[in-house]
């Protein structure tokens, strides 16, 4: 996969646009058509169910050339009283659209589970997309039966981060052809990470008076194919070692309660902070994302 940035390139068109503004033929049309199932079949034969295949996630080069995008979006939460993260994410829209989301998505999962099937792997673990569990108590417990009834077990995460910003800042310096900038980004993105750990240390001690299993949310990306080494040798020098995800949620605290419920993508040490009603103040002193990155990344203020 790679970064195709649609707001700067504007070769870059829905399918359907391109269709009109090239006064495409039917048999033209059914090539490029082709082509989409082509794509389509590549990422399942890869493991990988398309979510939500419309037009303007089907992107067409000038030359003919199909892009399939199929990612989702997030965007920086806004001001909530209930959502202490200042850089959570929610995705602000629905988890599909209706009238193009894959069949997975409306009738269950066969085709994932049949794939993984081949590969001797079977789905267990399920984590929130953007960390967001429902706006409303009903949600929240309806999506919980449905997943205990499909064998599922929830992966919480202790440690959210705005990794996602470095990532796509990272791959603006990468089209920008300058490793010096990426070396500087690496080098600030593992420092603001172990800032992220130390701060969830605290949180931790101050909610259960020690230190439990962390759990830390990172994604596959170009940045962490560069400099995952080195944030997992940050945290081994801090006395780190690494544990697989059950052994983790065997801790107590793991069974803390949550009915923590809103727009806001946050962190499981929040939901249980939340839940025990703690003070505003518990929350204050999470790191925030330099400047500098935010820019790089193209966030808007």
């Amino acid at each position: 996969m790679r970064y195709e940035n649609g707001s700067q390139n504007s070769r870059l068109v829905p399918n359907t646009e391109h269709c009109d503004r090239h006064k495409l033929t039917i048999v033209e049309r059914l090539n490029l058509f082709i082509d989409v199932c082509e794509a389509v079949q590549h990422a399942h034969q890869k493991g990988i169910i398309h979510r939500d295949l419309k037009p303007s996630n089907i992107l067409v080069t000038d030359d003919g050339t199909v892009k399939l995008l199929d990612f989702g979006i997030s965007r920086l939460l806004a001001d909530d009283a209930e959502a202490p993260a200042p850089e959570a994410t929610v995705t602000g829209l629905r988890a599909m659209t209706p009238e193009y989301a894959s069949p997975e998505q409306i009738r269950g999962e066969p085709v994932t589970r049949s794939l993984l099937a081949e590969a001797d792997r079977e789905l267990r673990w399920f984590r929130h997309p953007y960390l967001h569990t429902g706006r409303d108590l009903e949600t929240k417990h309806g999506l919980e039966r449905f997943l205990a009834e499909h064998g599922y077990s929830v992966a919480p995460v202790t440690i959210d981060n705005s990794e996602w910003i470095f990532a796509r800042a990272f791959d603006e310096a990468v089209n920008r052809g300058d490793p010096d900038l990426q070396r500087r980004l690496g080098t600030e993105y593992v420092e603001y990470m172990m800032r992220m750990v130390t701060y969830y240390e605290d949180q931790s001690l101050g909610l259960f008076d020690r230190e439990i299993p962390q759990i830390l949310l990172l994604h596959a990306n170009d940045l962490n194919a560069h400099f995952l080494e080195s944030l997992l040798a940050a945290l081994r020098q801090r006395g780190y070692s690494f544990i697989d995800l059950e052994t983790a949620l065997e801790d107590d605290a793991y069974s803390s309660p949550d009915t923590y419920v809103g727009p806001g993508g946050i962190t499981w040490i929040h939901r249980w902070a939340l839940t025990r009603g703690v003070e505003r103040s518990f929350f204050d002193g999470e790191p925030v994302t330099a400047e500098w990155v935010q820019d790089l990344a193209g966030l808007e203020e």
